[in-house]
């Protein structure tokens, strides 16, 4: 089962401090319309809850794309809406953000390394 909701969490937070790592902790980060999107996407795919739940019609990798479509929409955001900054620098800050928040050591909830999506 994919963990959307966590993804998301610690893709958006580690946007989030990307982008007030340059402008500083007192602005008010508000995402593109793409990153909500991103997230209403993968919110339709995503499986039924429940003992009842009818999810014969559950896709897993159309969701596992949709999720990783909502951590692409991250990065592009935190590049986008630091428009001075190297884009390059600002995914690299992304990862790092990324990856002390998925550590193993903190309950580590989407292997990024096996979708091929970490650089």
């Amino acid at each position: 089962m994919i963990n959307q909701a966590g993804v998301s969490c610690i893709a958006s937070d580690s946007a989030r401090s990307v982008i007030r790592h340059y402008l500083g902790d007192t602005v008010m980060v508000i995402f593109p319309e793409y990153w909500y999107q991103s997230n209403r996407t993968a919110n339709q795919l995503a499986p039924h809850n429940g003992g009842c739940a009818d999810n014969s019609d559950y896709d897993y990798d159309a969701h596992r794309n949709a999720v990783n479509d909502i951590i692409t929409a991250s990065i592009k955001s935190a590049v986008d809406l630091l428009p001075d900054s190297d884009g390059k620098i600002v995914e690299q800050q992304f990862w790092q953000e990324f990856n002390q928040r998925n550590s193993t050591r903190t309950g580590q909830i989407w292997n990024i390394t096996l979708l091929g999506v970490n650089k």
